[in-house]
C-alpha cells in the first residue's frame, strides 16, 4: 500500500514541468556516457583483430580499421576510454543528485498530505524515482547504468 501511494504521489511530481529540463539534462548525460561506450566497444574490436605475421613478425590490419597503425589505435582506445569514464561519472553524479531531489520532493508532498496509509520508506521512493528517470532517459539499447544496482527496480528494468 505504502509503495502505491509513493508511486501516486511521484505521478504528480514527474509531471510537474520544473523537471523537465533536468530530465533532459540527464537523457543528454546518458546518450553521451553511452555514445562513448559504444566508441570503446568499436576500438576493442578493432584491436582484437590483429593478425600477426609471426616470420616477420609485423601486424596486418584487417580493412575495417581504416588502416591505423598500432600507436593511433592505442591513443584512440585511451581517450575513448577516459571519454566514457568522464561521460559516466558526469551522468552518475547529475542523476543521482536529480534522484535526491526529486525523491525529497515526492516524501514533502507525501508528508503534507491527507494520506492515511502508512509512508512509504525513502528506499522505496529512491527506487520508484530512479525506475522513472531510468524509463525516460535510458535508450532501450543502452550498456551504460548510471545508478547503483540497489536502487534499480527489481525483475531487471532496463
Amino acid at each position: 500500500m505504502a509503495a502505491e501511494a509513493a508511486t501516486d504521489i511521484a505521478r504528480g511530481v514527474f509531471t510537474d514541468a520544473r523537471w523537465a529540463r533536468h530530465v533532459t539534462g540527464l537523457r543528454e548525460r546518458w546518450h553521451a556516457a553511452d555514445q562513448a561506450h559504444r566508441e570503446v566497444e568499436t576500438l576493442e574490436v578493432y584491436s582484437t583483430h590483429w593478425i600477426a605475421d609471426e616470420p616477420f613478425d609485423t601486424v596486418l590490419w584487417p580493412r575495417h580499421t581504416n588502416r591505423m597503425d598500432a600507436r593511433e589505435l592505442a591513443e584512440r582506445v585511451l581517450d575513448a576510454d577516459q571519454k566514457l569514464r568522464d561521460a559516466t561519472v558526469a551522468g552518475r553524479a547529475y542523476g543521482m543528485q536529480l534522484a535526491r531531489q526529486m525523491a525529497k520532493t515526492i516524501a514533502e508532498v507525501y508528508q503534507h498530505s491527507s494520506r492515511t496509509e502508512p509512508r512509504p520508506s525513502k528506499t522505496r521512493i529512491a527506487i520508484v524515482v530512479v525506475a522513472h528517470l531510468t524509463s525516460r532517459c535510458r535508450a532501450d539499447d543502452s550498456a551504460v547504468q548510471l545508478f547503483p544496482p540497489n536502487l534499480r527496480p527489481a525483475g531487471g528494468a532496463r
